[in-house]
């Protein structure tokens, strides 16, 4: 009796072991390799961040560089007005150091002091690039010659340095005429001049 109890045992352990266990075998196919859920979540957010820093560097920097190449074209303005100036000086010296008189075409005037890599020019359409101001697309020129010194002998001014000369215009069209009040701040606040000594600055608007 003691052997046969002891073989129904081991029967019992037997049948225990061979037995599956339905509970621990998971239902459904078997679940590929991946990255977890929160690892996307990272991903995106990483990714927004990014976009917004470009975005938040783009928006500082393009007003940078527009006020980069605006100065850029204050400094070829004012390079004009110099040549201009320059001109202007030698047109008075070869007239018994008299400035050109009123109502003269003074473009038209500075022709033989303005050179070109094709010689002295014909026309103020050979110069246009020096009578056009590179921040004024309305119009093929941007200058104006103030009316103050016209007719006058440079001796007879008393402070030439100060007495305005050329300056930035939005008076239109060749040979422009007007006064010094009409100088126009079109380089970020800033609009450029020359004086009856021939020297020429970017003056700042005082009015803002």
């Amino acid at each position: 009796a003691g052997k046969r109890g002891c073989w129904h045992e081991r029967r019992g352990e037997a049948a225990e072991i061979m037995t599956p266990n339905y509970e621990d075998t998971p239902s459904g196919p078997p679940k590929k390799p991946g990255r977890p859920g929160w690892s996307w979540a990272l991903i995106g957010c990483a990714i927004i961040a990014r976009l917004v820093l470009v975005l938040g560097v783009g928006a500082v920097m393009f007003p940078v560089f527009a006020q980069a190449r605006e100065k850029a074209r204050q400094v070829s303005c004012l390079s004009n007005c110099k040549q201009m100036g320059m001109a202007a000086m030698m047109y008075a010296q070869d007239h018994d150091e008299t400035m050109p008189p009123k109502g003269a075409k003074w473009m038209d005037l500075q022709k033989p002091y303005l050179t070109s890599p094709m010689g002295p020019p014909t026309s103020t359409s050979d110069r246009k690039d020096i009578f056009r101001c590179p921040s004024y697309a309305a119009s093929p020129f941007g200058y104006a010659m103030s009316t103050e010194p016209l007719g006058k002998k440079l001796g007879k001014l008393t402070e030439p340095a100060t007495v305005t000369l050329l300056f930035d215009s939005n008076v239109s069209g060749p040979n422009a005429l007007a006064a010094p009040e009409a100088i126009a701040y079109r380089h970020v606040g800033h609009g450029n001049m020359t004086f009856a000594d021939g020297h020429a600055r970017s003056m700042k608007d005082r009015t803002k």
